[in-house]
């Protein structure tokens, strides 16, 4: 990498972290069919092939803690408002839980998927280290990572809710061999539809729309645990576009097309 994109980087995680720090503020992050670039997609799990957009998610009350450090607050209130998206296409009295009783966040607002054929309730549910927040740190490059324990509810109870933690960046990732295959054993499916094994996926983070507002794409990759009762063991891989309303024009660092001009890119 030159200097001069080292620089444009550099300056690119300043104004991110400045615009929060700067307003002490909370604010959003959304992926709706209506924002830059829609949703994204969901690919696999293994050899499943289908079109699949993606569910429209916000999360809500992103606040930095530090200058590189934001999280997504754990909210749970229950039946109280605010509710999710996706409990009101299966529930009539929403709980704030899954059908298996584990609580997840509701600032992660997420609605209905259909993952595989299969309509599921995918949340980030408040189990481990994490407790439900969902955690992302700004690295000096400008590549944004996110994690959180994230579940996948197939409405059937404790048989049908699938764990697994979640780990996305708007760098690169490789798309990973079925468990099958790395454990020496048959039945694998090595690919996430129509993506084999191997395949890198890139995301990013910038102003693409050139609205004066962040946007960019998160990629992740996963196994589906050998547990599950559906794909077990199979690859699966997520590109997900969002948009922040993070405002960037007129702050500290002038001209921000020219600042963001070279990060990123797929």
């Amino acid at each position: 990498m030159n200097l001069l994109k080292m620089v444009k980087r550099a300056l690119f995680v300043l104004c991110l972290s400045h615009a929060f720090l700067h307003n002490a503020v909370a604010f959003t992050l959304t992926s709706s069919q209506d924002t830059f670039n829609g949703t994204g997609k969901f690919l696999g799990p293994g050899s499943f092939k289908g079109d699949q957009a993606l569910f429209e998610m916000q999360l809500k009350n992103l606040a930095f803690t530090n200058s590189s450090d934001f999280i997504v607050p754990y909210l749970n209130n229950s039946s109280q408002l605010p509710n999710v998206c996706a409990e009101y296409d299966i529930e009539e009295k929403p709980d704030g839980k899954l059908s298996d009783g584990t609580a997840f966040n509701e600032n992660a607002d997420m609605c209905l998927a259909n993952i595989a054929g299969t309509d599921m309730h995918i949340a980030v549910v408040n189990r481990g280290a994490l407790q439900g927040q969902i955690h992302c740190l700004i690295l000096a490059d400008s590549e944004i990572l996110v994690t959180m324990n994230i579940a996948f509810d197939l409405g059937i109870g404790d048989k049908g809710v699938i764990h697994m933690p979640f780990y996305g960046t708007t760098g690169k990732v490789e798309i990973p061999y079925s468990l099958q295959t790395q454990l020496g054993m048959p039945g694998g499916t090595d690919s996430a539809g129509a993506h084999a094994s191997g395949t890198w996926l890139q995301g990013r983070v910038g102003d693409f729309d050139e609205d004066s507002f962040i946007d960019g794409t998160l990629v992740s990759v996963g196994n589906i645990p050998l547990d599950s009762p559906v794909f077990p063991g199979q690859p699966y891989a997520m590109v997900r576009h969002f948009v922040l309303d993070i405002p960037l024009q007129g702050y500290w660092m002038g001209n921000v097309a020219e600042i963001l001009d070279d990060v990123g890119g797929l």
